[in-house]
C-alpha cells in the first residue's frame, strides 16, 4: 500500500484494493449498503472488476465506496494517483472502529475464552475461533 501512479484503469484499482484488504465482494456490498443504505449486490461490485465485465466505474459507485471505506483515498482509486489508503492517526482509527455499527453491536464485556470449547475442531478452524475471540467484546476491542 504504497505510493502509487500508474496507468491501471480504476477497475483495477479496485480488485488490487479489495485484494490488498484481503477482503471480497460481498464484503465491500455489504459495507455500501450498510453505510449509504443503498443496497448493492455483490455482483454489483464485481462488474467493475477487470474480469468482471466492460463496466466503467461511475462517479457515484466511487462516492459510496469512499463513504463506506472512509480510510480510502477516492483520488486513487479513479485516477491511480497518490496512495491507496489515506493516512490516519491512531486516534481517526480508534474512532473510526469505536464508532462502527461493528462495535456498538459487541457485547460490553466477554466470558474468558474455553479451549475445551474448539477441541473438537480441526486445527484451522480452531485458530480461527481463537482469532476471533479476541474482538467479541468491546472491552476485548478497545484491548486490542
Amino acid at each position: 500500500m504504497t505510493d502509487i501512479t500508474t496507468n491501471e484503469t480504476p477497475n483495477t484499482r479496485l480488485a488490487k484494493l479489495i485484494e490488498d484488504l484481503g477482503s471480497t465482494d460481498t464484503a465491500i456490498a455489504k459495507a455500501i449498503a450498510i453505510v449509504t443504505g443503498k443496497s448493492i449486490s455483490k455482483t454489483s461490485v464485481a462488474t467493475h472488476m477487470p474480469d468482471g465485465g466492460n463496466k466503467k466505474i461511475k462517479p457515484e459507485f466511487i462516492t459510496n465506496i469512499g463513504d463506506s471505506l472512509p480510510f480510502l483515498d477516492t483520488s486513487w482509486l479513479e485516477s491511480g494517483n497518490g496512495k491507496m489508503l489515506k493516512d490516519w492517526s491512531s486516534k481517526q482509527q480508534n474512532d473510526f472502529v469505536l464508532k462502527s455499527k461493528w462495535y456498538k453491536d459487541k457485547p460490553k464485556k466477554s466470558e474468558e475464552f474455553n479451549e475445551q470449547s474448539v477441541a473438537g475442531l480441526i486445527p484451522k478452524a480452531q485458530d480461527i475461533v481463537r482469532q476471533n475471540a479476541k474482538w467479541d467484546s468491546q472491552e476485548k476491542v478497545k484491548k486490542n
